[in-house]
């Protein structure tokens, strides 16, 4: 009895001192976090569609949401814009929210990388180093893409699930807990599908990281089961949705059409040379053929090593077909990474939608470099100690890096939309006093310099470009808040010129016009500008009320 009491009382002081350590673990990982984001949570400010994805004056529903996603297959996404535009008390607090969620994924991915016998210092800056990947530096930069943090956490919990059901012997319990496995991922693809493919993120890991021998005994059926269950998820994904569309009476939107078989060569095409080019540029936020050249060398030697390994192993031909088979799992697996977007004709690689996929690579490219530093073991002295502390030295040297350039762009996002939503306020009040800025028709918008935003370097629409610089949809969210906060609370009619933003662009003549330049707002000198000191306005007034 004695020595049951013993057990138990060593046994719980473990389990205690691994829930503490643990615990902390998860804190670091949000602390550090949040001094990388710190940006994102200092300073008050709204990118294009985070206008209306916030702010209370928007007449909203549980039902209007659910039936505004639809039709692109985000019913989730719907509840959860319905949560946060009903409960969030402002843009900031849903970014600290992102945050707070992306230090619980990156523990969820230190947790995976552990499992897998990878060392625990560099399993923490693994997770550090995925986190500040340009796809989360958008994710945590814009309001509208909150959801896809929640998202991300419940597919690699289903991939956590996954990997312990079916590492052992398959009994009706565990067929319950499958079932459960495949709500998660559906749950998941239903807030926001492209980060529901973290799934397939995390199975990279112990695809790579099992050795040889153990991978041909125990998991050839385990893996294709754990395939299975994930396009199992999505086929019910799929079905879910074609029966809402059914009873709502809806359609997908024009993006989210299926492709069609004729297309599917081109759509390779596009695959290999937009995503896997911009994914293999891991943190570049401005892509180059030459650095995913690099990265995918590094890769390709990952796997070269392992093959050479098993050459040398003459007589276990076994495992040469193990290496095969295994390389043709991760290669399938790189694809479902992106599956979402390889099944319908929208083709813009949108940084934001290659989380899972730049991350998968993430794991290979450090998997890569390890393995590439086999290749000093002939010089004296180099021993797998100094191995280890050269990787956790150049580890915590990149991470620094990456962590400085994550936080920079954030605040440069950041920094951009508040002067320029103070901009578009200054030019409205200074000249109008509330009662005759009531009487106002008509706003014409001059949109900035086209060619600036060209020359800017910057990809599709996603880091430091002004929202007054799209066409229709976002002077009108921006003007539409200023008012507000102005006390104009009723729609006004929006005139939205399409123009590149030529200074000589004729000023409309007329009554009850306002009208405001944003070819005078330097944006470009924005991005580098303080918060403390808003850039004057500049604004044309046709005819005085």
């Amino acid at each position: 009895m004695q020595k049951d009491l013993k057990y138990l009382k060593d046994h719980g002081h473990k389990n205690s001192s691994n829930y503490l350590l643990n615990l902390g673990i998860l804190i670091s990982f949000i602390v550090i976090l949040m001094l990388i984001y710190s940006p994102a949570i200092q300073i008050d400010y709204e990118y294009m569609e985070d206008y209306d994805f916030i702010n209370s004056y928007r007449n909203y529903s549980l039902l209007g949401e659910i039936v505004n996603w639809s039709g692109s297959g985000l019913i989730g996404y719907g509840i959860f814009t319905y949560a946060v535009q009903a409960y969030a008390n402002s843009a900031i607090s849903v970014r600290l929210f992102s945050i707070i969620g992306l230090g619980l994924l990156a523990y969820l991915i230190y947790t995976i990388l552990k499992k897998y016998r990878i060392k625990s210092e560099h399993a923490f800056l693994i997770g550090v180093l995925v986190c500040t990947l340009p796809s989360f530096q958008i994710i945590i930069a814009w309001l509208s893409t909150a959801p896809n943090i929640p998202s991300a956490i419940l597919s690699v919990i289903a991939c956590l699930l996954s990997l312990k059901v079916i590492s052992k012997k398959i009994t009706g319990r565990s067929i319950q807990a499958l079932l459960f496995i495949i709500s998660l991922l559906v749950i998941a693809m239903h807030i926001y599908q492209p980060s529901a493919m973290f799934y397939w993120a995390a199975s990279i890991i112990p695809l790579s990281l099992l050795k040889n021998e153990d991978f041909t005994k125990k998991w050839h059926i385990p893996f294709v089961i754990h395939i299975i269950i994930g396009l199992i998820s999505a086929a019910s994904y799929f079905l879910s949705i074609k029966i809402l569309h059914f009873f709502l009476n809806i359609g997908f939107v024009g993006r989210g059409n299926l492709l069609q078989l004729e297309a599917i060569p081109l759509k390779l095409k596009w695959f290999f040379f937009c995503p896997i080019n911009y994914a293999l540029n891991l943190w570049n936020s401005f892509p180059t053929y030459s650095l995913a050249g690099i990265v995918g060398m590094i890769i390709i030697w990952f796997f070269l090593s392992q093959f050479l390994q098993v050459l040398k192993k003459k007589k276990e031909i076994n495992l040469l077909w193990n290496h095969c088979l295994r390389l043709f799992f991760i290669t399938g697996i790189l694809f479902l990474c992106y599956l979402p977007h390889l099944v319908i004709t929208d083709n813009v690689p949108s940084t934001r939608t290659l989380a899972s996929l730049t991350t998968a690579i993430c794991f290979l490219f450090f998997f890569g470099v390890v393995n590439a530093l086999e290749l000093l073991k002939f010089i004296p002295g180099y021993s797998p100690e100094l191995k280890d502390k050269t990787i956790t030295i150049a580890m915590i040297t990149f991470a620094l890096v990456t962590a400085y350039y994550a936080h920079n762009n954030v605040k440069a996002f950041a920094m951009l939309h508040a002067n320029e939503f103070e901009y578009v306020k200054n030019a409205i009040s200074s000249e109008y006093e509330n009662s005759k800025l009531s009487g106002i028709s008509e706003i014409y918008v001059r949109r900035p310099d086209r060619n600036k935003i060209v020359e800017s370097g910057f990809l599709y629409d996603e880091f430091r470009l002004p929202t007054t610089g799209f066409p229709s949809y976002g002077p009108p969210t921006v003007i539409r808040k200023a008012l507000h906060e102005l006390g104009i609370l009723k729609e006004l009619r929006f005139r939205i010129k399409h123009t590149e933003g030529a200074s000589d662009e004729p000023i409309p003549e007329g009554e009850n016009i306002l009208a405001i330049d944003m070819t005078k707002f330097d944006y470009l000198s924005n991005l580098n500008s303080s918060i403390t000191k808003p850039q004057r306005y500049c604004i044309t007034i046709p005819k005085r009320l």
